[in-house]
């Protein structure tokens, strides 16, 4: 579902801890940065992510069109509101 929701493939992490895992990347990407290593958010997670080739998911085009047209008319009706001062 999340890659037909995103249009993309996506494989699920050997880590059952994806979001916790992500935060602390990103909070150890900037300090290292801050530190002026230059270590770049590719070369960190090449080192520390691990992904399950078999849980591959490929998108299905006509569930991906459905949730890009939804995606567009929420964008539309919320630009409505917010024009009419209604948001």
């Amino acid at each position: 579902m999340c890659a037909d929701v995103f249009g993309v493939p996506t494989v699920r992490l050997q880590s059952g801890e994806g979001v916790g895992l992500g935060g602390a990347i990103q909070a150890g990407w900037v300090w290292s940065n801050k530190q002026g290593s230059g270590t770049t958010l590719a070369e960190i997670c090449e080192r520390l992510v691990q992904a399950v080739e078999t849980s591959r998911n490929e998108p299905n085009a006509n569930a991906s069109q459905v949730y890009s047209d939804a995606l567009n008319r929420t964008s539309e009706i919320r630009k409505a509101f917010s024009e009419a001062k209604l948001i």
